[in-house]
């Protein structure tokens, strides 16, 4: 099944700005956990998927939204115009998403408006998402250095109202947990295709309300997703 979620991160770490590497914290201990030792769950099954998104970094927190719809034959469509509390999505890599500067979009009231102007199978609606919450991911703890060699737990103080927990190294290493969990190990072969020197670690909780609309199931989703700087070596 492919992850709706995974390309909106590789979306969002353009409107992310990570001014700086902290060097300040201790090295972790080499990490023999294997990424094995984590279940991993799926995204509700669904016709369309909608997240209304809080990132954080070094630089502060902005707000964020993508959506994808797929047809009968689960390929990707578009839909007409989408907007996110009035502000319209821009289109491209068959999803929607925000692009450039989103200071217009602000989440952090908790409330999400969502118009879909329909196609290709889609009818019309506008939905309100408040019968669920933003989850919270609390500060990473995991340290700023990545030994390659011997695997990785990455890893954040606690997590709160979330159905999954989403950890991702460099935005190929990805993987979804239940919404109770806080840490993720990462083993030596997963991580083999890391290249050395900086790079970023997200941690992402994610609440879902899923819903079905003029004969389509589409799940809308709150997420946190925290920023960090990782140093990957040998």
């Amino acid at each position: 099944m492919r992850n709706p979620y995974a390309l909106l991160y590789a979306v969002t770490i353009g409107l992310v700005l990570l001014t700086s590497c902290s060097k300040d914290k201790d090295e972790a201990p080499a990490s023999s956990g294997s990424g094995g030792t984590n279940t991993q769950v799926q995204p509700p099954t669904a016709n369309g998927y909608l997240t209304a998104s809080r990132v954080t970094s070094s630089g502060g927190t902005i707000s964020n939204g993508g959506g994808y719809f797929k047809n009968t034959s689960s390929m990707p469509v578009y839909v007409g115009t989408v907007t996110l509390n009035t502000l319209q999505l821009d289109t491209s890599y068959s999803m929607y998403h925000i692009s450039g500067n989103s200071s217009s979009l602000d989440l952090s009231s908790g409330n999400v408006l969502w118009s879909v102007a329909g196609g290709n199978g889609y009818a019309a609606f506008t939905q309100t998402v408040d019968d669920i919450e933003f989850p919270f991911v609390y500060p990473i703890t995991s340290a700023d250095t990545l030994h390659k060699s011997a695997g990785f737990t990455l890893s954040c103080d606690s997590v709160s109202g979330a159905d999954q927990v989403e950890f991702a190294v460099n935005f190929l290493t990805m993987k979804t947990l239940a919404g109770n969990v806080h840490s993720c190990a990462f083993s030596a072969s997963e991580l083999s295709s890391l290249s050395l020197g900086y790079h970023v670690v997200t941690i992402t909780a994610r609440k879902y309300s899923v819903r079905t609309i003029n004969g389509k199931t589409i799940a809308f989703s709150k997420e946190q997703t925290l920023f960090g700087d990782i140093q990957v070596v040998d």
